[in-house]
């Protein structure tokens, strides 16, 4: 009489956050994916973890779902998933932009450096132009990312970044939104700029507010454009 075997158990991805990697390699894996749908009702979505909560895997689960350029994939890292099986409309229709500030460790002084050199090294030769100290409304956007239509025809999307920085050992949480509210008034200025319309009359432009105290981010909000010139 044959001794019955017992099935292999998939090993547990202990300290894994790339959802590729744990897909392919026939990792232990809860479905999680159905929350997607909950995720795209949401116009913002800032999501505060502890450490090790599955945050930085979850990103790499949105990227390669979203990602159109990840789409060969799509059978093989989503079959027997809830998302997978009933898939949304936005699936594999969007140019993922994936910046990781985690390593940043830097003082206030040298920050803002190593801000833009991380940006320009993943920025270049990807999906947008990026341009910093942009002249714009009487004054200088810190960065602006025009959508590099040459390389993707449908990519419209533009965004004008607003940087401000805070001392490390700052707790205020007044002087954060103090910071902020700077910022979005500034970026309000810029979007208003009609050079933007003018100089990318097929892209619509996005601002992002962002305020760091030291290397942490502690805030970051999104704002629109109140007056399209376009009227569209």
């Amino acid at each position: 009489m044959a001794a019955a075997t017992t099935p292999a158990v998939p090993p547990i991805p202990y300290g894994m956050a790339d959802f590729r990697a744990m897909r392919l390699g026939g990792y232990q894996y809860v479905d999680k994916t159905r929350f997607l749908r909950d995720l795209e009702g949401e116009r913002y979505a800032f999501l505060l973890r502890p450490r090790r909560f599955g945050k930085t895997c979850l990103l790499s689960l949105l990227e390669h779902y979203y990602d159109r350029t990840r789409q060969d994939e799509f059978e093989t890292l989503f079959a027997h998933t809830d998302i997978g099986e009933r898939p949304t409309a936005e699936r594999g229709r969007h140019v993922v932009l994936r910046l990781n500030f985690s390593a940043f460790d830097d003082t206030l002084t040298t920050l803002p450096g190593r801000f833009e050199g991380y940006c320009q090294t993943r920025l270049r030769g990807g999906c947008f132009v990026f341009h910093t100290e942009a002249e714009l409304a009487k004054g200088y956007a810190d960065m602006v990312l025009t959508p590099l239509t040459a390389k993707h025809p449908a990519l419209r999307h533009g965004y004008v970044l607003e940087i401000k920085y805070l001392r490390r050992d700052s707790r205020s949480e007044a002087g954060v939104q103090e910071a902020m509210d700077s910022a979005k008034q500034q970026l309000a200025r810029y979007l208003a700029d009609e050079r933007l319309p003018r100089e990318h009359p097929d892209a619509v432009f996005t601002g992002l507010a962002l305020v760091f105290r030291g290397w942490e981010l502690a805030a970051c909000e999104a704002v629109d454009a109140v007056d399209d010139p376009r009227g569209a």
